[in-house]
């Protein structure tokens, strides 16, 4: 009662102070002093708070910045406190609203709109009790509504909105129906809406579609409006809004409103056949929206409709010219099939569908591959669907065209792919596997099919055929096949493979008896898929499964031995009178191909898993694989002579402690001491590989040294024996020279290096000794000065100069972190040296070299001194890129390069090394675009570019064979120089240099093929002179670098002061050229206006040549202004 009392008191003296804190302090409980209240008394309150309101709202200034300090803060406190008083009065049992009230809430409705920023608060609290007014139905409502949507609008299109200023905007959906969108004061409603339908906030929520379904029903105009602002946001629109766009028109459509009409005619047949005439890079989008309505056919009246829509034009644009429209019309076809209106009769039912099914048909058949390839997936996904409703005869036919023709279409990897994708889909119903049952090994040797593709989708079939009980994956391709693709085929072919195969050859959960057998069937069967096989087992097993498996393989091993022993030391199965087993026969130790199965399989596991026995939590399993074949190691030795088996155990010993095999590990380096240089890789790469693992790579390094040292001394090792009597008096042995050690020091430094376990140890463990041979290696440059100057025959082979010098230069790189050792500093001088000694005899002829040099010195090398150069500057230049291309070089280094491969391209008359310059040039662009932008760097890529076509422009006829031919060598590494440069749009300066020069190089071939009368009449851009088409080609595949190029040559032509006739006609050669293939290139128009100037300008030309190419002038000009209009 008292504070009844208390609020009726505050409310007469018009206290707003008192009533801010009344309100404070008892917000709780101001529903049961409300309820308290007779119905004088809340008209009494009401009328002054009425009057505090009219008298606090003569103190509001609504031009306050967002600060809102002091007095600004108590008038909206105050105002707040009026919200809440009036939100507790309405929500009372049975609400009483006196004229005072609504009095009020018509002055706060009318502020909302206009309160700063920062009184979001009390706006939003404001806004909550006009909702809460509509909701309850209470009287004045809709004076209280215009307003209040048009502020959650606001909100909800602002950075504040989200789902839940959505869902109150749609509570107050219908209040929408009450204004006039014809009215020009409906303005600001009609930008709000238009907003609405291209917000995040209302197409991620279900509340947010219903209202945007809604309001596409509530004007024509409207409806009109917010379909052309989702027409011109489809091209950006994520993909996740353009199903939810087709939700907003099918709940517009199917809400049943007076504008269905509309909404069919002009919007959702205005998308429908906009999808069928759409350019390929917008038609996915439209067809994404139309999927909706596709998926919604079980609703009543949406058979109908679509049947109505897409009909007037669909039947028609699956047989125009146009391969793109009828592509779209296809995948509408497919998507909506079948298109039928539930209120025809059988007949006409029938009719329609066979109709639809010949169209199919005729797709079938369509010239364009990929329209071939989309209907064959929409025709299985058809029949997949509606396999009950197809007639026989009708699945007959369609079956016969894709697995007779279709499946063999050999223009077409994409059509093949979609015929095995689409019989993947079609074992999803089983009511087709009785037809698929004889069809699909038909099929077998897709898995053989050149197309990866095609091989992946194959798997992928036999995939989901091994969920079919019916039907056997090995019955539609033989095992044969798939261990045959096993081996041999990529990475994504292998994976899958593998799923598939895993489970038959290796099956976890069957015992040691069953697993073994299989392994050997498929050793039996492909030793190369076997081993591949093993490599991908990791993926399937863990490590003590692994761990597991190999010792189970290893007791089979050692029983095969012991059973071997005891046959030779006397047992004799006839004597019992018993015959082997076939599998004993399998399981023999003499059965060379499985025992060496059984140890690389081994060594495969181990390997797969050697990287993880190192986690502290395998340790145990380490240690036990280790202790199994610290036994079994040896007994494997002892037994099996077999080369192949032999390199197999030594690479499994290698995994072991060296203490656990000691006469291996003590004859490895001897066995490496007697190879030839005829030794396969695969001989001496398992005892290099082996002795790393045992620490022992310093040996190797020691042998190494000393082949390459006596190889620089001719082949004579060093001796301390001493001769004439003392040696008699001596004894001593002297171990025999290999003649082939020099070689093979290259052979086995080279596996060192490029064997990542070989090159992990030397460089951890003896990188200074590494450091010793590099150095050594660098009298390999002294010695091929000799040899190309002809100062001396080389006691070396040129060959293998080069290996030696190609080592010096990887280790180089290799050791690049050692201290002392700078990288760069090397690299520069092995470049110098390479200027100085090399470049200038690349060209050098044998007579050239016997004239200069006496007869009596090295004239039979002089016959390999320019190849020998020429694979020396290759060396160099490879390695120097291979720098660039991990991050090592300097600004100075990357200037030295490229200075040095100008003097190449100088010295290099016969293009012999031109393919390895531009590839440089590739990695010389890529390495100072990863740094910060410099303009001297930017123009060393700029100068190496148009050295390089300025070298090819040398080579004489711009159209002959040999000009081609170099063309095609720089093609690819200078194509990716201008995608990686253009692809960079931070790098501006670097563009527009690069441009300029680009165009000086094709001006200066141009105006050279003029002058040779070189210029036949164009047709295509590949026609031009060799240089020319090559840069066109690259720039015209990118419309915003060509268009600058374009702008760029009409203005080097307007700004030429003297034009000359030979320039000008290479000129419009070109452009008549581009104008012929891309007629609509922004730009084509103002070089023609620039050359037509120009040509204006000549003076007449006084000889009969000139006359020639002037009259040629006037008609490529004629011609290029009547193919650009």
């Amino acid at each position: 009662m008292e504070k009844r009392e208390e609020l009726l008191g505050i409310s007469l003296k018009n206290a707003s102070k008192d009533l801010i804190t009344f309100v404070n302090r008892h917000k709780k409980n101001l529903t049961e002093i409300f309820d308290g209240l007779t119905r004088k008394q809340t008209e009494d309150l009401w009328a002054g708070l009425n009057q505090m309101c009219a008298t606090t709202l003569l103190t509001l200034d609504l031009t306050q910045d967002d600060r809102l300090e002091g007095e600004m803060r108590v008038v909206l406190e105050t105002m707040e406190c009026f919200v809440l008083l009036a939100q507790t009065t309405i929500k009372q049992t049975s609400p009483h609203i006196p004229p005072d009230l609504m009095s009020t809430a018509c002055v706060l409705h009318e502020l909302i709109l206009h309160m700063p920023d920062a009184a979001d608060k009390l706006k939003n609290s404001t806004a909550g009790l006009f909702e809460d007014w509509w909701r309850l139905g209470l009287e004045g409502r809709f004076d209280l509504v215009t307003n209040t949507i048009i502020y959650l609008l606001q909100r909800s299109l602002s950075t504040r909105g989200n789902a839940s200023s959505v869902r109150r905007v749609w509570v107050l959906h219908s209040a929408l129906e009450l204004v006039d969108m014809t009215n020009e004061s409906s303005s600001l409603f009609f930008d709000l809406l238009q907003q609405t339908v291209v917000n995040s906030n209302y197409l991620g929520t279900d509340e947010g579609c219903r209202f945007l379904g809604f309001i596409m029903t509530l004007d024509c105009t409207l409806t009109e409006s917010l379909h052309k602002c989702i027409k011109n946001h489809l091209p950006t629109a994520p993909s996740s809004w353009l199903e939810k766009f087709g939700e907003v028109y099918f709940r517009a459509w199917s809400s049943g409103s007076n504008l269905t009409e509309t909404l069919e005619m002009d919007c959702i047949q205005d998308l429908m056949n906009h999808a069928v005439h759409a350019h390929k890079s917008l038609a996915p989008a439209l067809r994404q929206v139309l999927t909706y309505f596709h998926k919604q056919k079980k609703k009543s009246g949406v058979d109908a409709m679509l049947l109505n829509m897409y009909e007037p034009f669909l039947w028609r644009s699956l047989k125009v010219a146009n391969p793109e429209v009828r592509a779209n019309a296809a995948w509408l076809l497919v998507d909506a099939f079948p298109l039928l209106d539930p209120d025809f009769n059988s007949e006409e039912k029938d009719s329609l569908l066979q109709k639809q099914f010949d169209l199919l048909l005729m797709l079938l058949e369509d010239p364009v591959p990929a329209i071939r390839s989309q209907t064959v997936l929409g025709v299985f996904r058809i029949m997949s669907l509606f396999w009950e409703l197809m007639p026989s005869v009708t699945i007959k036919n369609i079956v016969t065209k894709v697995i007779q023709d279709l499946a063999f279409d050999s223009s077409s990897a994409d059509v093949r792919e979609s015929v095995v994708k689409g019989l993947t889909g079609l074992i999803d119903n089983h009511l087709c596997h009785l037809m698929l049952k004889p069809i699909l090994p038909q099929l077998q040797k897709h898995i053989h099919d050149t197309s990866e593709k095609v091989r992946v989708a194959m798997v992928n079939l036999l995939l989901k055929v091994k969920g079919v009980r019916s039907i056997k994956f090995w019955e539609v391709v033989p095992v044969e096949h798939l261990l045959a693709r096993l081996e041999t085929d990529s990475a994504p072919v292998v994976r899958r493979l593998m799923t598939l195969l895993f489970p038959s050859f290796l099956p976890l959960d069957k015992s040691e008896q069953e697993q073994i057998p299989r392994c050997v069937a498929l050793i039996q069967t492909n030793p190369g898929a076997a081993r591949m096989f093993f490599r991908y087992t990791q993926n399937f097993m863990d490590v003590q499964q692994t761990a597991s498996y190999m010792i189970c393989l290893c007791r089979k091993i050692l029983e095969c031995i012991r059973d071997g022993r005891g046959r030779t030391e006397g047992e004799d199965n006839s004597l019992n009178g018993t015959e082997s087993s076939e599998e004993e026969e399998d399981l023999s130790v003499h059965n060379t191909p499985v025992m060496k199965g059984f140890i690389e399989i081994i060594v495969i596991m181990w390997y797969n898993i050697s990287s993880r026995l190192q986690e502290s939590k395998h340790k145990k399993i380490e240690q036990d694989l280790q202790q199994k074949f610290c036994l079994a190691v040896p007994e494997m030795l002892k037994t099996f002579e077999d080369p192949e088996i032999s390199l197999a155990v030594i690479l499994l010993a290698g995994h072991l402690p060296p203490s656990s095999v000691p006469i291996l590990s003590r004859s490895c380096l001897s066995k490496l001491k007697k190879m030839t240089s005829d030794t396969e890789e695969s001989h001496y790469g398992c005892l290099l590989e082996a002795m790393c693992k045992w620490n022992k790579g310093a040996d190797i390094l020691e042998l190494i040294q000393e082949w390459i040292t006596a190889g620089f001394r001719g082949g004579k090792k060093e001796s301390t024996v001493k001769r004439g009597k003392d040696k008699r008096k001596s004894v001593t042995f002297v171990e025999e020279e290999n003649q082939y050690g020099p070689v093979l020091a290259a052979q086995y430094l080279t596996y060192l290096v490029t064997h990542p376990i070989c090159r992990e140890a030397v460089l951890s463990h003896q990188a200074e000794h590494l450091h010793h041979i590099q150095q050594l290696l660098q009298q390999a440059m002294n010695l091929v000065v000799s040899v190309v100057e002809g100062q001396t025959a080389s006691s070396l082979p040129c060959d293998l100069l080069t290996q030696y010098l190609t080592m010096y230069c990887r280790l180089s790189v290799l050791l690049h972190s050692q201290e002392g050792l700078d990288v760069m500093s090397v690299l520069s001088t092995v470049l110098d040296w390479t200027e100085m000694n090399i470049l200038s005899h690349m060209n050098t002829s044998d007579s050239d070299a016997e004239t200069r040099n006496d007869r009596k010195r090295s004239v039979g090398s002089s016959h390999y001194r320019p190849s020998l150069c020429a694979e020396i500057v290759k060396i160099v230049l490879e390695v120097c890129s291979n720098c660039l291309l991990v991050g090592l070089g300097t600004p100075e280094f990357v200037l030295k390069l490229s200075n040095f491969c100008t003097k190449c391209l100088h010295e290099d008359e016969k293009f012999t090394v031109l393919t390895d310059i531009a590839s440089c040039l590739y990695h010389v662009t890529e390495f100072v675009l990863s740094q910060e932008e410099d303009p001297e760097q930017n123009s060393v890529i700029v100068e190496l570019l148009g050295n390089i076509l300025t070298s090819v422009q040398r080579d004489g006829d711009p159209n002959n064979k040999s000009a081609n031919k170099i063309i095609s060598c720089i093609r690819a590494p200078v194509t990716e120089t201008l995608n990686s440069i253009y692809n960079r749009a931070e790098h501006q300066t670097l563009q527009q240099g690069l441009t300029s020069s680009v165009i000086t190089s094709v001006v200066d071939e141009m105006t050279l093929s003029s002058v040779k009368d070189c210029l036949d009449s164009p047709v295509e851009v590949m026609d031009l002179p060799p240089v020319v088409s090559l840069l066109t080609g690259i720039l015209s595949k990118k419309p915003k670098i060509f268009r600058i190029f374009l702008e760029d040559l009409g203005y080097r032509i307007r700004s030429c002061p003297s034009p000359d006739l030979h320039s000008i006609h290479g000129a419009v050669h070109l452009i008549t050229a581009i104008a012929k293939c891309k007629s609509k290139t922004v730009g084509l128009q103002e070089c023609l206006m620039a050359i037509e100037t120009q040509a204006k300008s000549l003076d007449p030309p006084q000889e009969d040549d000139k006359r020639i190419v002037k009259e040629s002038l006037s008609q490529k000009l004629e011609e290029c202004r009547r193919i650009l209009g």
